[in-house]
């Protein structure tokens, strides 16, 4: 009876894999889980040892006291974290303990704090932890609710394509307390993640701040990761990922083996990005933040033109406006934007907004397109040659369309689902710039002095994602830094001819790009930047350009939603 109230867990050591040197350095959630057992193991015998040592100290009353406390601390362990007590062979419970994350995270919550209680209870020879104990050694049988530890969202799906994001702060969260942490998608029903785990351990604390992602595809049964923008079991839309289950309602779920994950959030040790504000990196296509609102698919308006311009252009666009199908105006515009709040376009709401975009696009030879979108709650249609492509409904997509030789005529159809209106689509395409020390790239264009110029928005504030940029004088070369969160149609006009290097565009959503009046520049994209989207400081960012080019900027400039910046003489 004693060796049951003692024993966290009985381990039979026959079949059990160990890991030895793995363990001073686990990549893998399966070696993290099998070295958390390592250490579940050793924890096991330090409870006996606190125990029997505690039984010797105690007379006949506290030790039945003693029993009581430890049976009961067995019992709340069991019934939290949801264990099996069915289960008699023991090697087989513990490998189901292991390979289930949220139980083995539970688990060591428990044996940890038990741990603490066992050394304060001797220290103190009493059967029970006294009131002047700390309050991170409260006895876990009197005040666990067992939720505290247990993060994530609790609005669930079963259908579509959704993302979501969790920053770990490594020196704060061990600063805090060293933790094992699991993130994932956990069904509802069977109470199952599917996910990774980690170890926030002191050997971990070089990692220094890292973005977990999470794209959870419903509609196809996958669960993908990443670790700061870098897809680690196949990217999205791949055959690779964690299985789902079809039709089953999952949560995003994470949480840690401490006993209140507020603490975490409270210092920013743990940040988690579900859809409130701007996500680290760029949604995967065709994915939702796991909190935006979700269009309703089944009932759109068709709009019916009734205007007076006939002809599709080949240079620009038709755009035709409705306000929920009843046609409005018509104007020919030589790009795809829109972008307004509440009825300040042409007296439409918002979410009453519809839009076409037309035009005849020629080609020479067969050529391959690629469109990048960025829009707001929407359902976008495209047609070409009057047959329906494709159509989605999400933030942002990268749509590839291949066009054979001859004339086609292409069509987007816009139907807005918010309150204020955002989009942009763009045809242009910039070569990848990697963010790296020096990039060669960008010192192979400077070849001598040079000077940087860093601008960064949140969104533009014109109507056509326009936001004009005017240079000043310059002695030498400039290389042109430009970030935003929406996309943007950067407008550069340079009277006095300076010579623009480089134009390097980052943003959050797809679909940028720039024109540049009076230099032949060669513009970049580049998706990794440190930008904050004009919501705090701008030390980050500039120490970045230094860092790639080797040229501290010379003027930086942050403004939420400008519709015109003047460069000064640099």
């Amino acid at each position: 009876m004693k060796k049951f109230l003692v024993g966290m867990i009985v381990v039979c050591f026959a079949n059990q894999i160990v890991y030895g040197g793995e363990c001073n350095d686990p990549k893998t959630s399966q070696q993290i889980a099998q070295c958390v057992g390592k250490e579940l193991r050793a924890a096991d015998a330090q409870i006996n040892e606190s125990y029997q040592a505690l039984m010797k100290r105690l007379d006949e009353s506290d030790r039945l006291v003693l029993r009581l406390t430890q049976r009961s601390w067995i019992e709340a362990r069991d019934k939290i974290c949801e264990l099996d007590t069915k289960e008699t062979n023991r090697d087989r419970w513990y490998q189901a303990l292991l390979e289930d994350y949220p139980k083995t995270v539970c688990v060591t919550k428990f044996t940890r704090k038990r741990i603490k209680e066992l050394k304060a209870m001797l220290a103190q020879g009493s059967p029970v932890l006294m009131p002047q104990a700390s309050a991170s050694t409260t006895s876990t049988s009197q005040t666990d609710t067992g939720k505290a530890y247990d993060g994530g969202e609790r609005r669930p799906h079963s259908s579509g394509k959704w993302y979501y994001e969790l920053t770990v702060d490594y020196p704060a969260a061990l600063d805090i307390e060293p933790i094992i942490l699991y993130a994932g998608a956990k069904a509802k029903e069977r109470k199952k993640l599917i996910g990774v785990m980690y170890d926030v351990s002191e050997r971990e604390r070089f990692r220094g701040i890292v973005t977990f992602g999470f794209a959870i595809d419903l509609d196809n049964g996958r669960l993908y990761y990443s670790r700061n923008g870098e897809w680690l079991n196949g990217e999205p839309g791949s055959n690779q990922g964690k299985h789902l289950k079809l039709g089953e309602k999952y949560y995003a779920a994470f949480g840690v083996s401490a006993d209140n994950i507020d603490r975490f959030f409270k210092k920013g040790a743990i940040v988690p990005r579900l859809g409130d504000g701007p996500m680290k990196y760029s949604l995967p296509s065709g994915y939702y933040r796991w909190r935006d609102p979700v269009p309703d698919p089944l009932v759109l308006p068709r709009p019916k033109p009734i205007d007076r311009i006939t002809s599709i252009p080949t240079d620009g666009y038709k755009a035709s406006y409705f306000e929920d199908g009843k046609f409005v105006a018509s104007e020919i515009v030589d790009s795809i934007d829109i972008r307004y709040k509440n009825n300040n376009f042409k007296d439409i709401h918002g979410d009453q907004f519809n839009a076409i975009w037309e035009r005849i696009i020629q080609v020479k030879k067969d050529k391959d397109f690629l469109l990048s979108s960025g829009n707001s709650w929407s359902v976008i249609r495209i047609y070409i040659d009057g047959i329906l492509f494709t159509e989605w409904r999400d933030r942002q997509r990268k749509v590839p369309i291949h066009l054979s030789k001859g004339s086609h005529t292409f069509k987007l159809e816009y139907y807005n689902n918010w309150e204020s209106v955002g989009f942009h689509a763009s045809f242009k395409e910039y070569p990848g710039l990697v963010l790296s020390d020096k990039n060669k790239t960008l010192k192979k264009l400077i070849r001598g002095k040079a000077t940087t110029v860093y601008l960064e928005t949140y969104s533009p504030q014109d109507k056509s994602n326009r936001i004009f940029v005017k240079m000043g004088r310059s002695k030498y070369p400039v290389i042109l830094f430009l970030s935003s969160y929406e996309g943007a149609r950067w407008k550069i006009e340079n009277p006095y001819h300076i010579p623009i290097k480089a134009v390097v565009l980052h943003s959050f959503s797809f679909g940028s790009e720039v024109s540049v009046r009076g230099s032949m520049a060669k513009v970049f994209n580049i998706q990794k930047f440190p930008s904050n989207y004009s919501r705090g400081g701008l030390g980050r960012q500039a120490s970045t350009i230094e860092k790639i080019t080797g040229v501290a900027p010379s003027f930086v400039f942050q403004e939420y939603s400008p519709l015109k910046i003047v460069v000064p003489d640099l």
